[in-house]
C-alpha cells in the first residue's frame, strides 16, 4: 500500500503555507452587511424565525434566497484593524440606533464592551441612560436595551424592556417581533404567537409578512391547533395563489409530524389544484399516496399511486420514485408475487418496469427470471452502471463466476474510465487462478488512463496490493511526469526506493519537488517536510532555514524550522526562533500565536532543566510597573508546569486583575483550581466568566453543574444546568445534560421532559433516544420504548446505534410476540439500503429468532398416550407454524441470501439455518454455490444439508458434476468424500426423483460407507425394485461397512423384497449390532404387511426374540448403547408384528421422513436408529408379549443357558416374576386386559425359568446370584425356596444381604437355622441386622425363632442389633418380646434401646 497519508500532510502543508503567505485580516462581524442589514441566510423550513428566511417563488419549485436589502453603511472588516476599541465601540452604538432589533451589530458591540472591561456593565448602563432620554433615539435606545439585557442572560429584564419599546411606539413591528422570537425561545409559545399576531398586523413588506405567517402556522402545529393551521396556511396561499409548493407546505408539515390522515386531506386538495398539470399531478399524486400508506389505507394509496403513474411521463423522474412506494406497500401487505404478477401482465419493455420486476424477481429469490429481466432492463439501457452491478452480485451469490466475469467486461466498457471496475474484476480472476488475464486488464487501463492522475494513482497501489512491485515503481514514475505540479507522486516514488533501500535515488526523487513547486520557499519548505517524516534531520534543517531566509516574514516557515530544532535538539536555537516569533505576536495581539509561543518556550525549559532559573525573571517582569501582562502568563504556566499550583493560581488571578477579559486566563485558573482540588473557587471563577464570554455560557454552566455534583451539591448542580437550557433553550445537549441530572437524582419524572426536550429540538441526538426509552421502559411504557427504538433504527448514521436499539427492540417483540411487526420495518430499510449492511445483518438475526420457535412447532409431535383431539391440535399448530416458516421465506430469501456473501461466519451460519427452515427453492444455487465455496467445512456442509431439504430437481445437474467429477463413466476416480459429498448424497437420496436412480445405483459402489448407506436409503425410498440386487449385495458384502449394509437391510424391506429374506435373517442372526438391528425392522415391516407373519418365520420371530434378550455388553459406553439399541429394536420389531400396524415411516420423524432434516451435523448412524420405531403404547407392547410369549420364553431360557450378560439382560426383563417382562410390561397395577393378560404370560414365563434361576443360584458371577435369588424368592415351590436359604451362607455378603431381604415369603426350620447361623457367627452388625430382621418374618416358621431373638435382644454386643431384634420379636410374639422389654428397659446400657423397650411396653395398652 503507498503512503497517502505522506501524500495527504504534504497537500495539507502547501496549501497551509500558501495561505499563510497571502493572510489578511479577518472580520470580526463577517456576517454583517456594509449596507445596513444581515445578509439573507438559506431558506428555512417553515416554522423558522422571521427575519432570516426568504419568500417562496410563485412556481412549484422551493423558495430562493432574495436580493440582500440595501442599508446604510458599515464599518468594513479592514477598518477594524488596528482601530481602537473606544472608535469601535463609538462607531457601532451608531450602527445598533439606526438598525434597532438587528442582532449581529449588537453581538460585536457587545463583545468589544466584554474584551474591554470583562463584563457588560458599561454598555447596560450606557443605554439604560440612552433609553430614559426622550427623543428620536429613544425607542432605537430601548430595543438595543432590550437585546443588551438578552445577550446579558436577563430574560424578565429584556420582555419588559421590549414592552415599554412597544409602548414608545406602538404602530413598528420591530420591538414585538424581537419580543415574540424572546417569548419562543424561553418556550412561552402562547405568547410568542400573540405577540407575532400583533406584528403581522404591522408588518407592511411581503415578504416579511409571509415568513411570520409561516412561523405562525408552524407555532399552531407545535401546539396541536390543527385550524389554526389551515387559517394561517390559506394566508399564505392568498399570498402566492400560484405556487403549488406553498399548496403542499401544510400537507408537508403534518405529513413530518405524523398526522397522516390530516395530510391525507391536505395532499387531496392539492392535487385538486394541480388537477390539469401532469408535471405537477403527478408529484401531488405521489405524496397523496405516501401519506394514504402511512395512515394504513393501503388500497386507497395503491389506486391513488397507480394514477399518478399513468399521469407521470415515461421518462418522468417521479416514476421510480412512486414504483418504491407502491413496492413497500405490497412488502408491507407480503403480496410481492401479486405485484409481480401485475407487472409481469403489463409486458413491460420501458427500463424503469424492468428493472423493478428484475429486482422483486431478486427480492423474492426468483434469480433465473431475476437475470433474464435484468438482461432485457440493460439492452434499453446497457450504460446503467447500478442494475449491471446487481447483476453481476447475483451471478457470483449464485456461482455462475464465468459470466460474472462477462458482465464485468461489460461493466468496463460502459464505463471505461472506472478503474474500481476493473479492480473487482482482477480480484475475481486472481481468486480463480488466471492472474496473467487479470495484468493484461490492468495494463489495458493503464493504457486508457493516459494523463489520469487519479487512476494512475490507484492503479500503483492496486499493482503494489498484489505484489507487483516493478509494475507500481513503474506507473509512480509515470505519475511523476502527468503530474509535473503535484508533488504528492514524487513524495511516494522517493517513498518506495526509500523502502527498498535505494536511499540515493529516493532522495534525487524528492529533490524534483524544488523544480516542481513554487515559489521556492514553499517548496524548500515541502521539501524538508519529507525528510523529517523519513529521520532525514539535517536535510530538513537546510531545506527549512534557506526557505526561513527566502520569506522572512512568514512564520509557518519559521514554525517549521523552530520544530525541526527541537526534533534535532537543537533547544537553544529553538528557542531563539520561538522567542522572536512571541515579540511578533505581542506586536499584532496574536493571541493564538503568542500561546503557541508559550507552550514551545515552556517545553523548551523543561527540556533543557532551565525551567526553575525561569521563574525569577518572569516574576519581576510581572510585578514590573507597568506589569508585562504576556510575563504573567508565562509565568503561570511555568508555575503549572513544575506544579506550583498556590503560586500559579494567584499570578492568574493578577492576571485576571490586569486583564478582566482574557478567556484563556480565567480557563487556566479553572483548571489549576480544578488540580488543587478547589472546586466551589472554580465554579466561582467560570460564573465570572460567562459575563466575560457569554458565547460559551452553556459549555460553562455545564461545567459548573459537574463540579457542583462532584461535590454532592445536586441542587446548584440542576440550578447550574437549568441555566445552561435557559440562556439556549434549543440547545438538545444542555437538555440532555439536565435530564441526566434528574434521572441520577431518581427524579423520573422531570427526566422524561428534559429528554423529551432534547428529543424536539435535535432529534438526531440519539443516544438520548436510548435514555428516555430506559426511563420509560422502567414505567412499564414499552410500546413507546419499542417506537423511541425504531426511531433510531431509521434514522441513525452509526452502525452500532442502530444494532443497540435493534437489539433492544427485538427484546421487547420477542416478549410481546410481535416480532414479525419490527422484521417488516426492517425488510425495507435492508432491501432499500443495501451498503448499509447493518440493516440486513439484524434482519438475519430476526429471521433466526423468528424462524426458531415455528420450526420448533413443525416439529413437536403428540405423546403416544395423546388423545385423538390431542393429536390433531399438534397437528393443527404444526401446519400453521409450516404455512408461517413458508411466508417468512417468500420474503427472507434475498437478504438471507445477500448473508451468505458475508464475511460473518455468524450471520452465513443464521442464513443456512434459516433457509434449509423455510425451504424456498429459489435459493438451491445460491446454497450450492457456498456449499462447493472455499468457505468453513462445517458451514459448507451444512449449506448442502440445506440444499438438500430443499427436495429441488433443478439441482440434479449440480450434484452430478459434483460428486462426479470426471463422469460417471470413471467412477472410481475424482468422487469426493468428505462431508459436503456426504450431505450431498444425501440430499439427493431424499429428492424422491426418478431421475436421481441412476446416480444412487452408482453411489452404492463408491465412496464412504455413509454414502452407500445414504444411496441405498434413497433408492428404497424410491421404490426402485430394479435396485434390489444391487441392495442385497451391500448388505451381503463386509466391506460396504456396517453404515451400508444396515442401510441396505432397512431398504430391502422397504421395497419388500421377499427374495432377499434369507439375506436379511442372517443379518438379524448375525454378530454386528447395526445391521442387525435394521434388519430386525425391515422383517418386522415385511412382516406387517402379512398379518404378522414375517419373512422367515420361526426363524426371524426367534432372531428378534433374541435381540430383546441381547447380553449387556460392558465394554465402553458406544458398546452398551448398541447392546440397548438392539434391545429396542428386537422389541419393536415384535411390538410392530404383534399389532399389524404400521406407520408410513414409523419413527422416522414428526412427518414420518425416512431422511428427516438434522438439527446439526449429519448423523447417518442417527438417521438410522431413528428408523427403530420406540413410541407405542402400553396395550401395544402387551399384545406382544400375549402373542409371542412362547418366542420369549424359548430366547429368555436360551439367554439363561448362553452367557452371564445375556442371563442378566432376562433376570432384568421378569424381576421378581410378578408380571413384569420389560420392556413390554410392568408388574403394576392395570385396568387394561391386554395389560393385564400380557402381566399373566410374563408370570407364567417367570415360572417357566425357575430350574434355569436356581442353577444360576450357584453361578460365579456375584450379580448373577443376586438377581437369581431375587427371582426365586417370589417362587413358590420348594426348590426356589430350598435356593434362597443355601444363599444365606454364600461366601459373598452382597448376596447374602439379597438373600436376607428375600428370605421369608416360605420359610420353614431349615430357614431359620441358617438365618440363626448367620447371626451367631457374623461379626459384621449390620448383617447381623438383617438377619434379626429375616427372623422376625421367620417368626411363625419355627419356636427356635424366638429364641434366637431372645438371646440377642439380651446378649448382643451392638444396641442397634438389640434393638432390631426386640422389634422383630413383637413383630410375631409381643408378650414374649414384652417380658424382655421391661427387663431390657431398665437394665440396658444404652438410652436409645432402653426408650424402644419403653415403647413395646406401652403396646396394647388402652
Amino acid at each position: 500500500m503507498l503512503p497517502r497519508r505522506r501524500s495527504a500532510a504534504l497537500a495539507s502543508l502547501l496549501a497551509a503555507a500558501l495561505a499563510y503567505s497571502s493572510v489578511a485580516s479577518v472580520a470580526q462581524a463577517q456576517d454583517f452587511d456594509p449596507r445596513g442589514r444581515h445578509r439573507p441566510s438559506q431558506p428555512g423550513k417553515p416554522g423558522g424565525k422571521p427575519g432570516g428566511t426568504s419568500r417562496p417563488p410563485t412556481s412549484g419549485a422551493p423558495p430562493t434566497s432574495p436580493k440582500p436589502p440595501a442599508g446604510t453603511g458599515s464599518p468594513s472588516a479592514a477598518s477594524e484593524t488596528g482601530a481602537p476599541p473606544t472608535v469601535l465601540i463609538e462607531r457601532y452604538a451608531k450602527i445598533v440606533l439606526s438598525q434597532p432589533g438587528s442582532p449581529f451589530p449588537l453581538q460585536r458591540l457587545a463583545q468589544l464592551y466584554r474584551d474591554k472591561d470583562g463584563n457588560l456593565n458599561a454598555l447596560v448602563a450606557d443605554f439604560e441612560k440612552r433609553a430614559a432620554a426622550p427623543g428620536a433615539e429613544q425607542y432605537a435606545a430601548t430595543v438595543t436595551l432590550a437585546g443588551i439585557y438578552k445577550l446579558d442572560g436577563r430574560g424578565d429584564d429584556a420582555i419588559k424592556t421590549y414592552e415599554k419599546a412597544i409602548a414608545l411606539k406602538s404602530n413598528d413591528a420591530t420591538a414585538m417581533l424581537a419580543l415574540a422570537r424572546l417569548l419562543q425561545d424561553r418556550g412561552d409559545t402562547a405568547a410568542a404567537r400573540k405577540r407575532y399576531e400583533q406584528a403581522l398586523a404591522l408588518q407592511t413588506v411581503p415578504a416579511d409578512k409571509e415568513q411570520t405567517v409561516r412561523t405562525l402556522m408552524a407555532l399552531a402545529l407545535d401546539a396541536k391547533d390543527f385550524a389554526g393551521a389551515k387559517a394561517f396556511h390559506k394566508d399564505l396561499v392568498k399570498m402566492q395563489p400560484s405556487s403549488l409548493f406553498v399548496k403542499g407546505e401544510l400537507g408537508r408539515e403534518l405529513f413530518t409530524r405524523g398526522e397522516f390522515e390530516k395530510a391525507e386531506a391536505e395532499f387531496k386538495e392539492l392535487a385538486a389544484a394541480a388537477a390539469g398539470d401532469n408535471r405537477a399531478l403527478a408529484p401531488a399524486l405521489k405524496e397523496l399516496g405516501k401519506a394514504q400508506a402511512k395512515a394504513h389505507k393501503n388500497q386507497e394509496a395503491i389506486a391513488t399511486l397507480k394514477k399518478a403513474l399513468s399521469v407521470a411521463g415515461s421518462e418522468a423522474a417521479v416514476r421510480a420514485e412512486i414504483y418504491e412506494v407502491i413496492t413497500e406497500l405490497y412488502r408491507a401487505d407480503q403480496q410481492l408475487p401479486v405485484l409481480i404478477k401485475q407487472i409481469e401482465d403489463e409486458h413491460p419493455s420501458d427500463f424503469a418496469r424492468l428493472a423493478l420486476l428484475g429486482s422483486l424477481y431478486e427480492e423474492t429469490g426468483d434469480a433465473v427470471n431475476a437475470l433474464k429481466t435484468y438482461q432485457r432492463a440493460l439492452a434499453t439501457n446497457p450504460r446503467h452502471i447500478d442494475l449491471r452491478l446487481k447483476m453481476i452480485r447475483l451471478l457470483q451469490s449464485q456461482g455462475e463466476l464465468d459470466k460474472a466475469i462477462a458482465e464485468y467486461e461489460s461493466l468496463i466498457r460502459a464505463a471505461p474510465n472506472n478503474p474500481e471496475f476493473v479492480f473487482e474484476q482482477c480480484d475475481a480472476l486472481i481468486q480463480r487462478g488466471d492472474r496473467a488475464r487479470a495484468l493484461r486488464l490492468l495494463t489495458q487501463l493503464e493504457a486508457r488512463a493516459q494523463g489520469d492522475e487519479e487512476v494512475l494513482s490507484r492503479l500503483a497501489d492496486f499493482y503494489g496490493r498484489i505484489g507487483e512491485n516493478e509494475k507500481s515503481l513503474h506507473v509512480l514514475s509515470r505519475l511523476t511526469q502527468v503530474a509535473q505540479n503535484d508533488p504528492s507522486h514524487l513524495v511516494d516514488l522517493g517513498d518506495r526506493y526509500f523502502q527498498d533501500g535505494n536511499t540515493q535515488l529516493a532522495v534525487q526523487t524528492w529533490k524534483r519537488i524544488l523544480t516542481t513547486v513554487t515559489p521556492r520557499a514553499r517548496a524548500l519548505a515541502a521539501l524538508g517536510e519529507v525528510y523529517l517524516e523519513h529521520d532525514m534531520t539535517a536535510d530538513a534543517l537546510t531545506a527549512l532555514r534557506e526557505a526561513a531566509q527566502l520569506e522572512p516574514q512568514n512564520l509557518t516557515y519559521k514554525k517549521q524550522l523552530a520544530g525541526a530544532l527541537e526534533r534535532s535538539r537543537n533547544y537553544q536555537e529553538a528557542r531563539t526562533l520561538w522567542s522572536e516569533l512571541g515579540e511578533k505576536a505581542k506586536k499584532n495581539n496574536d493571541k493564538v500565536l503568542a500561546r503557541e509561543v508559550r507552550s514551545h518556550m515552556v517545553t523548551l525549559w523543561g527540556l533543557e532543566r532551565s525551567i526553575e532559573r525561569q521563574l525569577p525573571p518572569l516574576t519581576a517582569q510581572f510585578q514590573a510597573n507597568p506589569p508585562d501582562i504576556e510575563a504573567g502568563r508565562t509565568l503561570a504556566e511555568v508555575q503549572i508546569h513544575v506544579r506550583k499550583l498556590p503560586e500559579a493560581e494567584a499570578t492568574l488571578r493578577r492576571v485576571i486583575q490586569l486583564a478582566p477579559g482574557d478567556a484563556d486566563s480565567y480557563l487556566a485558573l479553572e483548571r489549576v483550581l480544578v488540580q488543587e482540588g478547589k472546586l466551589l473557587d472554580a465554579i466561582n471563577v467560570l460564573e465570572k466568566l460567562v459575563v466575560v464570554e457569554p458565547k460559551r455560557a452553556r459549555e460553562l454552566y455545564q461545567r459548573m453543574a459537574q463540579y457542583a455534583l462532584q461535590l454532592y451539591r445536586d441542587d446548584d448542580a440542576i440550578k447550574y444546568a437549568a441555566r445552561a437550557v435557559e440562556l439556549s433553550p434549543e440547545d438538545a445537549e444542555g437538555h440532555r445534560r439536565l435530564g441526566e441530572m434528574y434521572r441520577s437524582r431518581q427524579d423520573t419524572a422531570r427526566a422524561i421532559v428534559e429528554f423529551r426536550a432534547a428529543l424536539a429540538k435535535n432529534d438526531r441526538l440519539y443516544i438520548v433516544y436510548f435514555e428516555l426509552a430506559d426511563l420509560l421502559l422502567s414505567k412499564g411504557e414499552n410500546d413507546e420504548a419499542d417506537r423511541l427504538f425504531r426511531r433510531v433504527l431509521r434514522g441513525a448514521p452509526d452502525e452500532e446505534l442502530v444494532a443497540r436499539a435493534a437489539r433492544l427492540s427485538m427484546q421487547i417483540n420477542l416478549g410481546k410476540g410481535t416480532l414479525e411487526s419490527l422484521e417488516q420495518e426492517l425488510l425495507p430499510l435492508a432491501i432499500g439500503n443495501p451498503q448499509k449492511t447493518i440493516y440486513r445483518r439484524l434482519l438475519v438475526e430476526i429471521y433466526g429468532s423468528l424462524t426458531f420457535g415455528l420450526v420448533q412447532r413443525v416439529k413437536r409431535t403428540a405423546s403416544p398416550t395423546a388423545t385423538d383431539g390431542e393429536r390433531a391440535t399438534v397437528q393443527k399448530d404444526a401446519e400453521e407454524a409450516r404455512t408461517a416458516l413458508a411466508r417468512v421465506g417468500g420474503r427472507a430469501v434475498k437478504p438471507l441470501l445477500d448473508a451468505l456473501a458475508d464475511q460473518d461466519a455468524g450471520q452465513q451460519r443464521v442464513a443456512i439455518d434459516v433457509l434449509g427452515y423455510v425451504q424456498n427453492k429459489n435459493a438451491g444455487a445460491a446454497l450450492f454455490s457456498y456449499a462447493t465455496g472455499p468457505g468453513d467445512p462445517a458451514l459448507r456442509a451444512r449449506a448442502m444439508i440445506a440444499c438438500g431439504a430443499l427436495r429441488d430437481p433443478a439441482l440434479l445437474p449440480k450434484y452430478r458434476t459434483l460428486l462426479f467429477p470426471k463422469g460417471e463413466a470413471q467412477l472410481d476416480e475424482g468422487t469426493p468424500t468428505d462431508a459436503v459429498a456426504v450431505a450431498a448424497v444425501w440430499g439427493l437420496s431424499r429428492m424422491q426423483d426418478k431421475r436421481a436412480i441412476a446416480m444412487l445405483r452408482n453411489l452404492t459402489r463408491h465412496g464412504t460407507p455413509e454414502m452407500r448407506g445414504l444411496s441405498v436409503l434413497g433408492l428404497g425410498q424410491l421404490k426402485d425394485r430394479g435396485s434390489i440386487a444391487e441392495i442385497a449385495r451391500v448388505a451381503r458384502t463386509l466391506d460396504s461397512g456396517n453404515v451400508a449394509r444396515a442401510s441396505a437391510a432397512f431398504a430391502l424391506g422397504e421395497l419388500g423384497a421377499d427374495s432377499e429374506s434369507a439375506t436379511l435373517l442372517s443379518l438379524a442372526q448375525g454378530p454386528d449390532p447395526l445391521p442387525r438391528q435394521l434388519a430386525l425392522v425391515a422383517l418386522a415391516r415385511m412382516g406387517v404387511q402379512k398379518n404378522g407373519e414375517p419373512p422367515g418365520g420361526r426363524a426371524a420371530l426367534g432372531a428378534m426374540a433374541d435381540a430383546v434378550f441381547a447380553g449387556r455388553d460392558a465394554e465402553g459406553t458406544r458398546a452398551r448403547n448398541s447392546s440397548e439399541a438392539l434391545r429396542g429394536a428386537g422389541s419393536s420389531a415384535l411390538i410392530l408384528l404383534a399389532t399389524a400396524t404400521s406407520s408410513a415411516r414409523p419413527g422416522a420423524g414428526p412427518q414420518g421422513e425416512l431422511l428427516p432434516v438434522p438439527d446439526g451435523a449429519l448423523d447417518v448412524e442417527g438417521i438410522l436408529m431413528r428408523l427403530v420405531s420406540r413410541t407405542f403404547t402400553a396395550k401395544e407392547r402387551a399384545r406382544a408379549v400375549t402373542k409371542y410369549g412362547d418366542a420369549l420364553e424359548a430366547a429368555a431360557l436360551a439367554g439363561l443357558r448362553t452367557s452371564a450378560d445375556r442371563a442378566l439382560t432376562v433376570l432384568d426383563a421378569v424381576g421378581a416374576g410378578e408380571g413384569a417382562l420389560r420392556p413390554f410390561v410392568e408388574a403394576d397395577a392395570s385396568k387394561d386386559p391386554d395389560v393385564q393378560a400380557a402381566q399373566t404370560r410374563a408370570k407364567s414365563l417367570a415360572r417357566a425359568l425357575e430350574a434355569q434361576a436356581i442353577s444360576l443360584a450357584r453361578h460365579p458371577e456375584v450379580e448373577v446370584r443376586q438377581k437369581a435369588i431375587v427371582l426365586l424368592s417370589h417362587l413358590p415351590t420348594d426348590a426356589a425356596s430350598e435356593a434362597v436359604v443355601q444363599a444365606v451362607a454364600d461366601r459373598d455378603e452382597e448376596v447374602q444381604r439379597v438373600a436376607l431381604a428375600a428370605i421369608g415369603s416360605h420359610g420353614n426350620a431349615r430357614a431359620v437355622a441358617a438365618v440363626a447361623k448367620l447371626l451367631g457367627e457374623q461379626e459384621n452388625w449390620a448383617m447381623r441386622v438383617l438377619a434379626v430382621q429375616a427372623l422376625g418374618r421367620l417368626g411363625n416358621a419355627s419356636p427356635d425363632a424366638g429364641r434366637h431373638l431372645r438371646e440377642a435382644a439380651t446378649k448382643d454386643s451392638y444396641a442397634l442389633v438389640r434393638e432390631a431384634a426386640m422389634k422383630a420379636l413383637a413383630s410375631f410374639d409381643l408378650r414374649g418380646a414384652q417380658e424382655i422389654a421391661q427387663r431390657i428397659s431398665t437394665t440396658d446400657p444404652e438410652p436409645r434401646v432402653r426408650e424402644s423397650a419403653r415403647a413395646i411396653l406401652q403396646r396394647g395398652k388402652p
